[in-house]
């Protein structure tokens, strides 16, 4: 089913829960004067693509919630979009493709970030890269960033970079097995890690106060056996003719030399 309101130049608001759950849904047009989308209005539908209104400002929660088929959000480049609520593509599992032109925002990676890359909002679900290390400039990870990424394996943090890991930020990262949490980062909020089920012993966490590792597993969520040494953890080094190979099971980091 298609739904065209293109045409719907009286229509500011797209109203919570209008279309929720209409699973025959499959393609639908914005009215071109819309400026906020409501809470669940879109979310269980069957929409493969997200072609976003230049005057959209608000993305109200879950807003596409459970749209298992979108795959392409396309911001264009006179966008004044400002705000993005909790869970806006939670469980959306095959987003694999952000374009972004609008000056506002840049793409790093694949993964959608402000102007300046000091906030990253939105790293695709569905994205063919396994591994991210976020830019140095990145000083906040925003809510549900990386929500629902279940291909997603490992993340690097840079030193004196990270300060804020916002509330939901990998919730659901089901696969994601190596992330470290450097000493600048300053705060990590409510389910932050909430569903990461992969992560492990081993985890590298430079700040061992106690009240932050307690906030960590308690309040973000963080698998408290992520944070104990691994008993069975072994280290090599591996000579080649033009790399230096070390190795921390069950990661492989090569230097370049």
């Amino acid at each position: 089913m298609n739904a065209d309101l293109s045409k719907c130049t009286k229509i500011n608001i797209l109203n919570d829960y209008v279309f929720h759950s209409n699973i025959d849904l499959s393609d639908f047009k914005f009215p071109p004067n819309i400026n906020t989308i409501g809470v669940h209005s879109l979310s269980k539908t069957s929409i493969s693509r997200i072609n976003l209104p230049s005057r959209v400002q608000t993305i109200n929660n879950y807003a596409f919630e459970e749209c298992s088929n979108l795959d392409t959000i396309i911001i264009p480049e006179d966008s004044n979009l400002e705000f993005l609520g909790i869970g806006v593509f939670r469980y959306c599992f095959s987003i694999s493709t952000i374009n972004c032109t609008c000056p506002r925002y840049s793409i790093f990676g694949g993964a959608l970030f402000n102007s300046d890359k000091t906030s990253l909002i939105l790293f695709p679900p569905a994205s063919r890269y396994s591994f991210f290390s976020l830019p140095d400039t990145t000083t906040t990870i925003s809510q549900s960033a990386f929500q629902s990424c279940r291909n997603l394996v490992s993340v690097f943090i840079p030193s004196f970079s990270v300060r804020t890991i916002s509330s939901n930020a990998f919730e659901g990262c089901t696969s994601l097995k190596s992330i470290n949490i450097p000493l600048c980062v300053e705060r990590v909020e409510q389910d932050a890690f909430l569903g990461c089920s992969s992560l492990e012993c081993g985890l590298h966490i430079e700040n061992r106060n106690k009240d932050f590792i307690h906030k960590l597993v308690n309040v973000s969520g963080l698998p408290s056996i992520s944070i104990k040494q691994c008993i069975s953890l072994y280290s090599c080094k591996v000579k080649l003719d033009k790399f230096s190979i070390n190795t921390i099971s069950p990661f492989i980091v090569i230097y370049i030399s």
